[in-house]
This record gives C-alpha cells, sequence and structure tokens, in this order.
C-alpha cells in the first residue's frame, strides 16, 4: 500500500513541472536568522503567495520536508500516505504533498514535492522564538542558481548561472 501511495504521489507529480523557477528572475536575496550555537540558516519563506513561516535550509537533509499540521494550515489538503519519516532523534507518520509555492525573497518557486512529518514528534516545531515549517535542502535552487552563504551579514544570495553565477565556479 505504501508503494502504491508513493506511486499516485509520483503521478501526480509529473502532471507539470515541479520546482520550477520563474526563468526571469536572474538574482535573489534574502536574509536569515541563526539560532545560538547552530550554522543551520533559519529563512523566512513565503508559502502559497501568504503565510510566512521558517525553513530550515540544511545541507544535511536528504529531502525536502514540511510539517503536516503546517501544511493543513496553508490549505494543503491533499496528502498521500507515507511510511515512517525518521529525524535525527526520532520518527513520526510520514506522507507526500505538493506545495503550490514558496517564495524565497523575489524568487518563486512552484510546484515543490514535500515528504510530511509530524515536527512536533520530530521535535523540530519549536526553535526557540522560531515555529519552523519545514526543512528544504538547498538543491531546491541549486539546479538554477549560485548560492552563496554569507554568514557575517546573514544573507543568501542566489545567483542564476548564465547571469554570472558560472564565473564564480571558473575562478582559480
Amino acid at each position: 500500500a505504501g508503494y502504491e501511495s508513493l506511486r499516485d504521489f509520483y503521478l501526480e507529480v509529473a502532471r507539470g513541472p515541479a520546482n520550477e523557477i520563474d526563468p526571469r528572475v536572474t538574482r535573489a536575496q534574502v536574509n536569515f536568522d541563526l539560532k545560538s550555537g547552530h550554522e543551520i540558516p533559519y529563512v523566512p519563506v513565503r508559502f502559497n503567495g501568504g503565510r510566512e513561516a521558517y525553513i530550515l535550509f540544511d545541507t544535511g537533509a536528504e529531502r525536502n520536508v514540511i510539517d503536516r499540521e503546517f501544511a493543513h494550515s496553508i490549505g494543503v489538503e491533499n496528502v498521500w500516505p507515507g511510511g515512517r519519516l525518521h529525524g535525527a532523534y526520532r520518527q513520526s507518520p510520514g506522507g507526500y504533498t505538493l506545495v503550490d509555492s514558496l517564495g524565497i525573497g523575489s524568487l518563486s518557486i512552484h510546484r515543490v514535492p514535500f515528504a510530511v512529518g509530524d515536527f512536533e514528534a520530530l521535535h523540530l516545531r519549536g526553535q526557540g522564538p522560531y515555529y519552523i515549517a519545514a526543512v528544504v535542502n538547498p538543491a531546491l535552487v541549486l539546479r538554477d542558481f549560485l548560492v552563496v552563504l554569507d554568514y557575517g551579514h546573514r544573507r543568501i544570495e542566489l545567483v542564476r548561472y548564465d547571469a554570472g553565477g558560472a564565473e564564480y565556479l571558473e575562478r582559480t
């Protein structure tokens, strides 16, 4: 049943472009916060064009994961059931969903696939003053953009490869 649910989810993902970024955006910049003692950026993101919440921009994340309660609060209705979702120390019931859009600074990404978990059970939701709605791997934007993390200014700069980002990669 779990594999049938996963198949149905990916059939839905295949109905149109996923992780689609507006090709007219060549640069974007977004500020982030850091929790004392951590180096994972807490990035404010607009979900479905409206509600803003923090994501963890985590290079160690195997996939994008959204909190089940938060997903329902932004109008995500279709969650395909899945197996257990494993966090660093805990587990939760899992699933899969598509979020219509993520707004990261001036960048808008459409039809973003997410695994779904219970962040309360995974001890991710409350991080001091931060409400964490999702964990996102930067690979979501690395396909199109050079991602520069500036910890000194707590800023993420995104430069499309064909608009100057490739030059950074070719430095000696």
